[in-house]
């Protein structure tokens, strides 16, 4: 395993001091050195999680390469992530919050929802005669408002109102010209 570039010296007596309490561990994180440790400080940063499990590497003497911290005889890993107690400053950046509905029904872009179920009752037929144009410029117009307003979504519904709302039309004013001709 790749560490930090620059690893701490490999001390010149190799015997193997694997989980000693008085063990110095060196632990690295994206790249850079956070420092030595020993096992109790190293146990509790993760409890308070003030150190990352992921990600973090670490060294201690008898090893010839950086590992995976968890690898390392004597340190626990917390099962559950730390818990943290309320932020004392308000961030600046917007939290994103889902709604009731958790993203899956549009119902910030009307076009392409109402679009939707138009297309749908276009499979009715001879209803899809009046109804399956209007699914289509719904549509468009659902895509459209999506593309200058991402973050409103209602992209499949507005595809879904195109597609069978525009194929139910083309398909039904087929048959029904190939009606009125069987019918001469």
């Amino acid at each position: 395993m790749s560490g930090p570039s620059e690893q701490p010296p490999l001390p010149t007596n190799a015997a193997t001091v694997q989980g000693a309490a008085h063990t110095r561990i060196h632990l690295a994180l994206d790249g850079r050195q956070l420092g030595s440790f020993d096992i109790a400080q190293v146990n509790a940063k993760l409890r308070t999680g003030e150190l990352p499990a992921l990600g973090t590497l670490a060294w201690y003497p008898g090893q010839r390469e950086w590992m995976a911290l968890d690898r390392i005889p004597g340190v626990h890993v917390p099962l559950t992530p730390p818990q943290f107690g309320e932020p004392s400053m308000q961030s600046s950046v917007p939290i994103a919050t889902g709604d009731a509905t958790g993203g899956i029904i549009p119902y910030k872009n009307p076009p392409a929802l109402i679009g939707y179920y138009v297309g749908i009752a276009s499979l009715i037929p001879v209803v899809g005669l009046v109804t399956g144009p209007i699914a289509l410029v719904l549509g468009i117009i659902g895509l459209v408002r999506r593309a200058k307003q991402p973050a409103i979504r209602g992209a499949a519904h507005a595809w879904v109102a195109m597609i069978v709302g525009g194929g139910s039309f083309i398909v039904q004013l087929t048959l029904g010209v190939m009606w009125l001709i069987g019918t001469r």
